[in-house]
C-alpha cells in the first residue's frame, strides 16, 4: 500500500468529506477510496496524492510508504 498511514487518517479526521477531497484533487471519489483502502496504488509522487496531502495538512515527503525491496 502505497499511501501512507499519516495520511489515510490525516483524511478520516478531516472535517472535509472524503468525496469533496476527491474532487478537489480532480478524481473520482471511488478512486480516491481505492488508494486510501489499498485496492489500487497511485503512482509515487503522483501530484494528486500530494495536493491531497495539503488539502489535509500532510507534508508531500510523508503521503507515500516507500515500497520495500
Amino acid at each position: 500500500m502505497l499511501v501512507s498511514e499519516r495520511l489515510r487518517v490525516a483524511i478520516k479526521t478531516s472535517p472535509e468529506r472524503q468525496y469533496r477531497l476527491a474532487h478537489q484533487i480532480e478524481v473520482h471519489p471511488s478512486v480516491l477510496s481505492h488508494w486510501l483502502n489499498g485496492i489500487t496504488d497511485p503512482r509515487v509522487g503522483d501530484p494528486r496524492i500530494i495536493a491531497l496531502g495539503q488539502l489535509v495538512g500532510v507534508p508531500a515527503a510523508e503521503c507515500f510508504n516507500t515500497p520495500s525491496k
